[in-house]
């Protein structure tokens, strides 16, 4: 936040085990689609894991806002 005056909040995190592109949901019609697809193709499911982007979940121990954002 120091680094960017525009940053109003700031939230600890780690970087996810294993991707979520590579997870399915299912259709209404019972199939499987890939997770993301509502953002990316579907052949991106397909791609390494290793050129799919890296993710990351919230882990809780730091969160920091600006009194002013809040406000």
């Amino acid at each position: 936040m120091l680094a960017d005056p525009s940053a109003t909040a700031l939230r600890s995190a780690h970087e996810a085990p294993e991707t979520p592109f590579k997870w399915f949901t299912r259709s209404d019609q019972g199939y499987f689609q890939a997770f993301g697809s509502c953002r990316c193709p579907a052949w991106f499911a397909n791609w390494p894991r290793q050129l799919l982007p890296k993710v990351f979940i919230p882990d809780g121990y730091v969160d920091v806002l600006k009194t002013a954002y809040v406000l």
